[in-house]
């Protein structure tokens, strides 16, 4: 017998089921910080997820904005920069800042801000400066990295090492001292700061 020519497939998955479709990655806004009436402003109908690392704006560059942003795609701050991301291996540098988790999404919103052409451009300091007051400079690669403004924090070499023992302690400031007590780099005041910022540290 002849065998039967098949029908043809209705369905709009492929093989395994799937539709091929990505879920879409949106990020809700908070207010980056506390007691500082310039930064208050929702930003979660505006505000795009990214990685940490990878592209933070979804914004196609526009060579019409000043700076880097005009002529690179952004990305996200490191993870050296995120408290909930520092880690013993992350590299303390002369001058770090440290992102508080409750500026997280409101810095991904300035990213992209800052790609679309809405932060000012600073090139006396070679730095944006966002409507929040949030100031960033960009590296060669397009790796955006925080300065100064609400939400942020400035650690010094040896608070940001004290800032890695805290954690790596989970908080116990005697157990942390003593792990770098032989460290000359690394004095007990610098655990006065280190300790403040730790409390904003989420586990």
């Amino acid at each position: 017998m002849t065998p039967k020519p098949k029908k043809p497939g209705g369905g709009g998955t492929g093989g395994d089921g799937t539709t091929g479709k990505r879920p879409s990655q949106v990020s809700g806004g908070v207010d980056a910080s506390k007691g500082v009436s310039s930064a208050h402003q929702a930003i979660d109908q505006h505000a795009q997820a990214g990685r940490a690392g990878g592209s933070g704006s979804g914004t196609p560059v526009n060579p019409s904005v000043p700076g880097p942003a005009g002529k690179i795609q952004l990305r996200l701050p490191s993870d050296r920069h995120q408290l909930n991301r520092v880690s013993p291996k992350s590299p303390a540098k002369a001058e770090n800042t440290i992102i508080l988790p409750e500026a997280r999404d409101a810095v991904r919103q300035d990213v992209a801000d800052i790609q679309a052409g809405k932060a000012r451009w600073d090139p006396d300091t070679n730095s944006y400066v966002t409507e929040s007051g949030r100031r960033y400079k960009v590296e060669s690669n397009g790796t955006v990295f925080p300065v100064d403004g609400p939400g942020f924090v400035q650690l010094n070499r040896p608070e940001y090492k004290a800032l890695q023992a805290l954690i790596r302690f989970d908080g116990d400031v005697e157990a942390a001292k003593a792990s770098v007590s032989r460290d000359p780099g690394i004095p007990p005041g610098s655990f006065d700061k280190a300790s403040q910022v730790y409390q904003h540290y989420k586990k």
